[in-house]
Order: C-alpha cells, then structure tokens, then sequence
C-alpha cells in the first residue's frame, strides 16, 4: 500500500516535469484523464508535499478557461468538503495545511474567486468556537497559517477577511490565546492594516471610525500591548494600532 503510493508520488512529479516543458504535453496527460488522479491525492492521507505538487500539476494543466473552471471548482470542493465541521479532524488539518501550501508555492491560485469567497470563510468558520465545543488548538493553528498567507500581499482576500467578521474573531483570539496562535493573529492583522494603507477604498470600508470590529480590535491591542513581555509580539501590535489609528483620523476628517 505504502509503495503503491510512492510510485504514485513518483509519478505526480513526473507529470509536474513534463506540463511544466510546453502546452502539447499539458493537453496529453488532461486528456488521458490525469486530472481524476491528480484531484484524488487531494483527498487522500499522503504527504503536504506530495498534495503541493499535485495541486501545481493541475494549475500547469489549468491553461484554457473552461479547463481552469472545471480544474479548481473540483479543486475547491475537495478542499471545502475536508473543511467542513462534520470532517474527522485530522481531515480539517491537512486541507488547512494544504490552503497554506497552495498560497505559498502557487500564489496566483489563492486570488482564484472560489478560494476567496469559500475558503476563507470555512477557515474563520473553524477559528470560531461552535456552542460549547472549542477548536482544537492545532486545527486553529493551522487555519490561522492559511489565513495569514492568504490574506499576504492580495487586497481582495484582506476584504473578504473583513466582510466574514473576521477582524471580530481574530480579535477575540488575541485575548484567549497565547504563543504561536496570538502571533498568527496578530500577523493576520498588521497584513491587513499594512494593505489599507495603500488602498483608499480598503480603508475607508474597514477602518472607519464608526466600525465595532476595528474598534474592538484596536482596544484589544492596545490592553495586549502592555502585557506582551516579547518583543516578537509588541511588533506587529504596535504597526497594527498605529496603522489603524491613523486611518480612524483620516476616515473621520
């Protein structure tokens, strides 16, 4: 079984290697049904590597419209499905970790409107306690990894943070959590702060005065401040409220 799967391993990357040399070879292998195979690893317990590179053979053989379409709604769904709060946990961990993987080694990917307008909210849905039941602390590590390189650097997905009352869960973590979790949020939230400062629209929508969610999150960082003892931490929490105090002034002039 376990060899089985190396040579399937073996074999992802040599599809890798050949769609990556030109488009005849990416039209080969969609249409001898590569790409159920190369779909099924993502649901499969291999390695984060081996679905890493599965997921950039499926983008080198998403280069026609339709293809793409078709590619990454399977792509997402799989994705989604493993995200979901009926999944085993251990199911939710490795999509997770995977969503960071793909925003780190395919970043034009996590731009694509079915991430943005799907899986961040999945992922903020896991952060967020259901009824009594808390999320386990390495499932909430994983999702604020992906939410953190999906939200680097891209003005849309920093927006759909926003909109999913992201800024409000994030900021009820900085008072529950300590260690790598609150640094993560806090990371969250300088990026999405560091990207309204370029963008107008972002920031008037976000940071007005008048928004419970930014209010919320500036008076949380402010009491954190003066608890934080490492300067790792008082970093990204300094940036943040200065960045958002800023905006408030200018969004009230």
């Amino acid at each position: 079984m376990e060899r089985a799967l190396e040579d399937r391993v073996r074999a992802v990357k040599q599809l890798a290697s050949l769609a990556e040399q030109n488009d005849e070879y990416k039209n080969i292998i969609y249409e001898e049904d590569g790409e159920p195979s190369l779909q099924r690893l993502l649901k499969e317990k291999i390695s984060l590597d081996a679905q890493i590179m599965a997921v950039k053979t499926l983008g080198l053989l998403a280069n026609e419209k339709d293809r793409k379409r078709v590619i990454m709604k399977e792509m997402v769904s799989t994705i989604l499905s493993r995200l979901s709060r009926t999944s085993a946990m251990s199911d939710q961990i490795q999509a997770a970790n995977l969503v960071t993987g793909i925003a780190e080694h395919n970043p034009e990917l996590k731009e694509y409107a079915l991430i943005r307008e799907n899986v961040i909210w999945q992922l903020v849905t896991l952060l967020s306690p259901a009824g009594d039941t808390k999320p386990n602390p390495k499932l909430k590590l994983s999702c604020s990894r992906a939410l953190w390189m999906l939200v680097q650097g891209s003005i849309s997905n920093c927006k759909t943070l926003t909109e999913t009352k992201g800024m409000l869960c994030l900021g009820k973590l900085l008072i529950t959590e300590k260690d790598e979790l609150q640094y993560n949020c806090l990371i969250i939230i300088r990026e999405i702060t560091a990207i309204a400062e370029s963008n107008n629209e972002f920031r008037h929508s976000t940071f007005k005065s008048s928004s419970p969610a930014a209010k919320a999150v500036v008076d949380e960082l402010l009491r954190e401040i003066k608890e934080f003892d490492k300067m790792k931490l008082r970093i990204p929490a300094i940036k943040s409220v200065h960045w958002q105090g800023l905006f408030q002034r200018k969004s009230a002039k």
